[in-house]
C-alpha cells in the first residue's frame, strides 16, 4: 500500500540493523500485573531472559518477593534495538523490537 503510494514498482530490499546503548537503569513497578520491570535474570550462572518480570504479591510475601529480587537480580542498564532500514529513499525505517538487557547475553 505504501509503496502505492510513492509508485514504486517491483521489490526493495531491507537490512536489519541492531545496536544497543547505555541507558539510566529505572526501576519500575507495573501496578496493574503487579511486577517489577527492570531486572533482566538471575546473577549466578547468568542467562539474560528478556521478558523477565517478578510477581510482587502482597504484604510480608510482597515485601520479601522485592527484597529476593534486589539482592539476587541483575538491573538492566542497555537497551538493545533492531531496525528494519528499508533502501528506499521514500520508505521510513521500522522498529522492530525494543527491549532492555544487561548486554551479557549470547546470540541464542
Amino acid at each position: 500500500m505504501v509503496k502505492q503510494a510513492h509508485s514504486i514498482g517491483g521489490h526493495v530490499h531491507v537490512i536489519l540493523v541492531e545496536d544497543e546503548t547505555k541507558v539510566k537503569f529505572k526501576i519500575g513497578w507495573d501496578f496493574k500485573g503487579d511486577n517489577l520491570i527492570g531486572f533482566c535474570g538471575v546473577k549466578i550462572h547468568h542467562h539474560c531472559v528478556t521478558n523477565f518480570i517478578p510477581i510482587v504479591g502482597t504484604r510480608e510475601v510482597g515485601y520479601n518477593k522485592v527484597l529476593e529480587v534486589f539482592i539476587n537480580y541483575i538491573i538492566v542498564g542497555f537497551a538493545t534495538v533492531i531496525i528494519v532500514n528499508v533502501l528506499h529513499f521514500k520508505l521510513l525505517r521500522l522498529v522492530l523490537v525494543v527491549f532492555c538487557t544487561c548486554n551479557c547475553f549470547d546470540a541464542n
